[in-house]
């Protein structure tokens, strides 16, 4: 894959790949897309979260569990986000170096609520991908169990799963597909239960151009935990743009419409790479809402 690495060739059967393609295809088939968390990183959140198809490191965590298989790279990163009442603190690891058979991502989340809410959340993830064809398509799974309190009382405490693939169709074009949340966290739990912190989602996404240059993305994200309380399925639709200039400064600015309460966000971020180390902030704001979202990564990253 364009700036993706081919790890050899596959020794799975012809019959095994398609199987699981096909398995993958009618699990991610019911459901939905869209909400990651509160925290997704801050390179995604500067491209307008569209990020499905060129999932990379330590966000793919979020977006697409595929992407952590999709550049060979070792990655610490640590990140703030800010967003309407809450703040989050993150840290996660990517690691495709150690095992080039079976990339690995983890990933551990806190937030708190800046207002009277008295919440508090934890949000542990586990990812694994592989090159199922090589240099052509990955497969990713991912894990997650969330923990939530309100004044000390549980209100979520759940394990729930995603699952994705990118794929390669042309040098520069990929085609990703992600199922987040496919195990409602909030089943068989009362009304307390915040439904917004996992729901059950599936995006599909275009890309084109590569991470070390010039990159367009779009998605199209469908929400169906909307469906149970407002009996209606909603859209969002996104796209973003990179520009890596000289090779150490990033641009980014992205788009989202949310059909559902026709909600426009606007979307920009930027940063500085070196050869070991980046910053990147993402900012996004919502119109409708008159609210924002802020991020701050610090990365470290060895190819």
């Amino acid at each position: 894959m364009a700036a993706r690495v081919d790890r050899g060739r596959s020794r799975w059967p012809l019959w095994a790949r398609a199987g699981l393609l096909a398995f993958a295809a009618v699990a991610l088939a019911p459901v939905a897309a869209g909400a990651q968390g509160r925290t997704e990183g801050a390179r995604p959140l500067g491209m307008g979260s569209a990020f499905t198809a060129n999932a990379s490191g330590n966000g793919a965590i979020y977006h697409n569990p595929a992407g952590v298989a999709s550049i060979f790279i070792y990655s610490l990163e640590g990140s703030y986000f800010l967003s309407p009442g809450f703040n989050t603190l993150n840290t996660s690891v990517v690691d495709s170096k150690l095992n080039t058979k079976l990339a690995a991502g983890a990933a551990y989340s806190f937030d708190f609520s800046s207002d009277n809410a008295k919440v508090k959340a934890h949000d542990a993830r586990l990812a694994l991908a592989s090159q199922l064809i090589p240099d052509r398509m990955i497969l990713g799974v991912g894990g997650r169990y969330l923990f939530a309190t309100q004044a000390k009382e549980e209100i979520l405490n759940s394990f729930t799963l995603d699952v994705g693939t990118v794929v390669r169709i042309a040098d520069g074009f990929f085609v990703g597909v992600s199922g987040n949340n496919l195990i409602d966290p909030c089943k068989d739990r009362g009304a307390e239960c915040p439904a917004s912190a996992g729901p059950r989602s599936l995006s599909s996404g275009l890309s084109l151009g590569s991470s070390a240059g010039f990159q367009l993305s779009a998605d199209l994200r469908t929400d169906f935990s909307t469906k149970e309380e407002r009996d209606e399925v909603g859209f969002v639709y996104a796209a973003g743009v990179e520009v890596l200039a000289a090779q150490i400064l990033a641009l980014r600015a992205g788009y989202q419409f949310h059909d559902l309460d026709q909600e426009h966000v606007m979307a920009a971020g930027g940063g500085l790479k070196t050869e070991a180390i980046g910053l990147d902030v993402g900012f996004q704001f919502n119109f409708a809402q008159e609210s924002s979202l802020l991020s701050v990564a610090l990365q470290f990253y060895f190819f």
